[in-house]
């Protein structure tokens, strides 16, 4: 897979997410329902409601599926990790190395997918996106 499908699968969960994000605040589901559908506690369910960019993957996905929004880019952020593991060594370090990833996080990443933060897989998308023009820019 090259940069730029990795980035389109990166955006398309991030939109998915940006749908999920939109309908709780257009109060899709009451707390009570929202708390289930989630498996969280009253104090985690203010924590996300406070700060947004802490809402996981997974609860990101069942969010998507209870909502009827489907969850296949979902579903799909969950191989990123192996996905970047796949492009040739030079690419990888420096698109890591450009979204601000360090080999620790993503070790990290690769061992629990839910430790990606949305403005990690911005940046990420970002870089992505522009990977073959940057590229071509560092080699002349």
């Amino acid at each position: 897979m090259d940069t730029e499908k990795i980035a389109q699968l990166i955006q398309s969960y991030l939109t998915l997410r940006a749908r999920v994000l939109s309908s709780l605040q257009d109060k899709s589901l009451n707390k009570k329902e929202l708390i289930q559908t989630v498996a969280l506690s009253p104090v985690q369910y203010a924590n996300r409601k406070e700060k947004v960019s802490n809402w996981t993957i997974d609860e990101t996905i069942s969010l998507a599926e209870r909502l009827g929004l489907g969850s296949k880019a979902a579903s799909d952020i969950k191989r990123l990790s192996s996905l970047l593991q796949f492009l040739p060594e030079q690419t990888s370090r420096g698109l890591l190395r450009q979204a601000g990833l360090d080999r620790k996080k993503m070790v990290l990443r690769q061992r629990n997918y839910n430790l990606w933060k949305a403005d990690e897989l911005h940046r990420l998308a970002m870089v992505c996106s522009m990977g073959g023009s940057m590229q071509a820019t560092k080699r002349t």
